[in-house]
């Protein structure tokens, strides 16, 4: 399996420039570099957005072992595959990839916890009643009975630990 850790490192240190970024993908993501850029470039409309993430989902599917991290990943770090990270965690689900769950806490996820679909994710998966019992993550937190996660509270969280 290819090291994600460190590709992702080497990506983020590209910034914006999505030919370094893709310069930087661990070896076995080199025969798909082409669809990786159509993938991870902004798209130009609703349609085209859609199209790269049923493009991601089909790469995902072709080899859905090692491709479920890497997709996890790009949905937080490309706004645009937001929607990605929901669709990842059906595919991993359905084939008991519990590995899936650390990558939703890296801190540039602030994208996907800022949706709604992240909070009902949340519940859907009983961590809110982990947390009350264990702690809450940084990028969430009780307010009353209910919870808030977002970019923001992460943030507030990592400022105030130092």
């Amino acid at each position: 399996a290819p090291n994600h850790a460190l590709g992702a490192k080497r990506m983020r240190e590209c910034g914006d420039d999505l030919d370094c970024r893709l310069d930087q993908i661990p070896p076995p993501f080199q025969p798909i570099r082409d669809k990786l850029f159509e993938i991870y470039t902004p798209p130009g409309s609703e349609e085209e957005r859609q199209a790269k993430v049923a493009l991601a989902l089909e790469l995902l599917r072709e080899k859905p072992d090692w491709r479920t991290n890497w997709f996890n990943y790009s949905a937080c770090e490309f706004d645009h595959l937001t929607p990605l990270f929901f669709d990842v965690w059906e595919v991993a689900n359905e084939m008991g990839a519990y590995w899936y769950w650390p990558n939703m806490w890296q801190s540039n996820c602030g994208n996907v916890w800022d949706e709604p679909a992240f909070w009902e994710f949340v519940e859907s998966v009983m961590l809110v009643e982990y947390w009350r019992a264990k702690g809450w993550p940084e990028a969430c937190r009780p307010e009353g009975e209910d919870f808030v996660c977002g970019q923001a509270i992460f943030d507030e969280s990592w400022a105030a630990s130092g």
